[in-house]
C-alpha cells in the first residue's frame, strides 16, 4: 500500500504548488486490476482501486486550479513486474505468453503503448480530456467530409486543404447517416477514391430530451462488443465521450447564437476546467486513439469532459438550472 497508493498521494500533495505555477498534469499509472478483481493480487487490487478513485477526486479539486488529473489502466504489459516480486524468469515469460490468449488484439502490451498514452495525456491536445477532420489533415491524412449539409461539408473541406502539408483535397460527399443506402455510398465512394479505409469516426449526433440518453447507452456497449468481435482481425474499436463542447447543435435545434453562447457559459462555473470544451480538442482525441500510439488501446471510452463526471458536475440540480437559462 506504501508504494502503489500512499507515495502517490503524497507525492501529488507535495507537487500541486508547483503544478498550479504551470497550469500542468498528474497522470497515474493503475492496472486493470483496480476495474476488476485479479485473484492473488487482492492488496494490490484494493490500492489500484483507491488510486482511481483519488485520481477522479484529485480531478475534481485541483481543475479549479487548472491542473488536469488522469489515470491510466494498463492491461498485461511486458515489464519486469513479475520477477521483481519473485517470480522467476521462465515462469514470468510463460505468464505473458499465456496473457496473449485473453487480449482480443492477440498480443501483450510494450511499455513504449503505456509511454504514448501518457505523452498524450500530458500534452495540451487532451486540454479537455472544423474539428476532427481538420485535425486530421493538419496531421497529413487523407480524409472525408461528410454531411446532410453540402454548403457546410465543402467550408470544412476549405479549412483541410488550407491545413494539409501535402495540400490533399478532401473528399467531399453529401449524405444522411440515417439513410442506409447513404452510409453505403458514403463508403463505396470513399474505397473508390482512395483505395482503402483506414479510420472510422462516428462523430454524427442529436440531442432530444430523455431522462435516459438510451442511444449513448447503446454506442458504449456496441464499441465494446466490437472491440471484443473485430480484434482477432485486428481492428480497434473505441468510444469517446465528450462533455459540455461548444459545437453547432444548439443552434442547429432553433437556440439562437446568443443563447448557445450563454448556455456553455453558464458551464464555466460548475466545470472543474473553468470552461466548456472546443470541437478540436475532441478531434486530438480521435486522433490520438486512431494512431499507432494507442496500438494497444481498445474497447475503451475515453472521457474527455473537463472533469464534469469527477465533480458531478453534470447532477440533476446543475442541469435543471441550465435549462432555466
Amino acid at each position: 500500500m506504501q508504494i502503489n497508493l500512499n507515495s502517490v498521494v503524497y507525492l501529488t500533495h507535495i507537487c500541486v504548488e508547483h503544478l498550479e505555477k504551470t497550469k500542468g498534469n498528474v497522470i497515474n499509472i493503475s492496472s486493470i486490476g483496480g476495474l476488476r478483481p485479479v485473484q492473488g493480487f487482492t492488496p494490490y487490487n484494493i490500492a489500484k482501486c483507491a488510486m482511481d478513485m483519488f485520481t477522479k477526486c484529485m480531478a475534481a479539486e485541483l481543475g479549479p486550479k487548472r491542473i488536469r488529473v488522469n489515470v491510466i489502466n494498463p492491461g498485461p504489459i511486458r515489464t519486469e513486474f513479475m520477477e521483481a516480486i519473485g517470480m522467476p524468469k521462465g515462469m514470468a515469460d510463460n505468464a505473458i505468453k499465456a496473457c496473449e490468449n485473453f487480449t482480443v488484439l492477440g498480443r501483450v502490451g510494450e511499455s513504449e503503448d503505456v509511454g504514448d498514452s501518457i505523452l498524450y495525456l500530458a500534452s495540451d491536445h487532451a486540454a479537455f480530456i472544423t474539428g476532427t477532420n481538420v485535425i486530421f489533415s493538419r496531421a497529413g491524412a487523407n480524409v472525408v467530409v461528410t454531411g446532410r449539409r453540402a454548403d457546410k461539408v465543402s467550408e470544412v473541406a476549405k479549412e483541410c486543404l488550407k491545413v494539409s502539408p501535402k495540400q490533399s483535397k478532401a473528399l467531399e460527399v453529401v449524405a444522411d447517416v440515417t439513410k442506409p443506402e447513404d452510409l453505403r455510398r458514403l463508403v463505396d465512394t470513399t474505397v473508390k477514391h482512395f483505395g482503402k479505409l483506414d479510420v472510422l469516426v462516428n462523430n454524427a449526433g442529436a440531442g432530444i430530451p430523455t431522462n435516459i440518453m438510451w442511444r449513448s447507452v447503446f454506442l458504449d456497449m456496441f464499441t465494446k462488443c466490437m472491440a471484443a468481435e473485430l480484434g482477432p482481425n485486428r481492428i480497434r474499436v473505441n468510444v469517446i465521450n465528450p462533455g459540455p463542447v461548444r459545437t453547432g447543435i444548439l443552434t442547429a435545434g432553433g437556440f439562437k447564437q446568443e443563447q448557445s453562447d450563454q448556455y456553455f457559459d453558464a458551464y464555466s462555473s460548475i466545470l472543474p476546467v473553468g470552461r466548456a470544451g472546443y470541437p478540436d480538442e475532441i478531434g486530438y482525441s480521435v486522433l490520438y486513439l486512431a494512431s499507432d500510439h494507442a496500438a494497444f488501446v481498445t474497447g475503451t471510452n475515453l472521457v474527455s469532459d473537463g472533469g464534469a463526471t469527477a465533480a458531478n458536475a453534470l447532477n440533476v440540480q446543475n442541469l435543471k438550472d441550465l435549462n432555466k437559462l
